[in-house]
């Protein structure tokens, strides 16, 4: 049962409590429960079920089933009558393709905290772009976010969290208008359908249309981190479209320029920190009178530096700040 909770749309799930039913001698419950799933699959994937389960639904209606074997009488031990140990309740799982970066994420805690408070806490906010030049970290900063969200949010986003790459669609020359509304159309399908591959993945099902996407995200609460959107601007109709299908979808993209679309929120991405250093002598580089701990103290001070220590030690260990 809590199997078909996190995802109702598993057939091989609603089989083994058909069959667990008509073994308990409930073959109307069982046959019931063929269609709820039934129903089930035609309105939130618009499909029917597959051979699999019509098979042992005709079973079940004739009385063919498979029955339950006989359990085995438990041995009795000293233990038996003790009192019961209890059982940890373990957390639900959140379902989530996102990848675990070697590299530690380093700074932009500002901006992590304003997406958090964004994607969780602003009821209006349904989509957050992250915009900047390319090198600025906003596919870094995004996957960081989602793995936070990952850890301190999950209820918010309780049928998942999903990255969608959208860098290996062909890309369209956002420089001059569209030709005609059927390249806008095209480039919409194209992104709905790189969000669709990220769901069937993950979640193991089939969608393959945009009615069955809307349907399936209609009553779903989960996020989008939609990534390298720049190319596909004159998209994002379809993206807006299909956010206004599902009231309990949000979206954080990453872009060199604005959606430009209503509803759209922004963060735009700064360069790192850099440490604050005397004016004088700055031709010269680090200040002679700038000692040996404060260069130490560099890294704690200035997210560029920080960042620039930990990829030299991942080549060079024994590297190190000196004055």
């Amino acid at each position: 049962r809590q199997l078909l909770k996190l995802a109702p749309w598993d057939e091989a799930s609603h089989r083994r409590q058909m069959l667990l039913l008509a073994q308990s001698s409930q073959r109307a419950a069982a046959l019931a429960h063929f269609e709820t799933c039934r129903q089930l699959l035609a309105d939130e994937l618009d499909v029917e079920p597959d051979e699999e389960t019509l098979t042992l639904f005709a079973e079940i209606q004739s009385g063919s089933f498979p029955t339950a074997p006989a359990p085995s009488a438990p041995e009795l031990s000293a233990n038996t009558f003790a009192a019961p140990q209890q059982i940890p309740v373990s957390k639900p799982i959140t379902p989530h393709n996102l990848i675990a970066p070697l590299a530690t994420f380093i700074g932009r805690q500002t901006e992590m905290a304003f997406i958090q408070t964004q994607l969780v806490s602003t009821a209006t906010c349904r989509l957050l772009t992250i915009i900047g030049p390319g090198g600025m970290g906003k596919t870094s900063l995004a996957l960081a976010a989602g793995q936070q969200l990952l850890q301190t949010a999950a209820g918010s986003f309780a049928d998942g969290i999903f990255w969608v790459p959208l860098s290996d669609i062909n890309a369209v020359d956002q420089t001059e208008p569209p030709r005609d509304q059927a390249d806008n159309k095209a480039v919409g399908e194209a992104i709905l359908h790189a969000i669709a591959e990220a769901l069937n993945t993950q979640a193991g099902i089939q969608l393959s249309s945009t009615q069955q996407l809307q349907n399936y995200l209609r009553t779903r609460q989960l996020l989008l981190i939609v990534d390298n959107f720049e190319h596909l601007l004159s998209g994002a109709y379809a993206l807006i479209q299909l956010l206004t299908q599902a009231p309990q979808v949000k979206v954080l993209a990453t872009s060199r320029t604005s959606l430009n679309v209503r509803g759209e929120s922004i963060l735009p991405l700064e360069k790192l920190s850099l440490p604050t250093l005397p004016k004088q002598n700055l031709a010269q580089g680090v200040p002679a009178n700038l000692c040996a701990a404060a260069v130490q103290n560099l890294g704690a001070e200035s997210e560029a530096v920080a960042m620039f220590l930990q990829r030299a030690q991942q080549r060079d260990p024994s590297f190190g700040l000196n004055a």
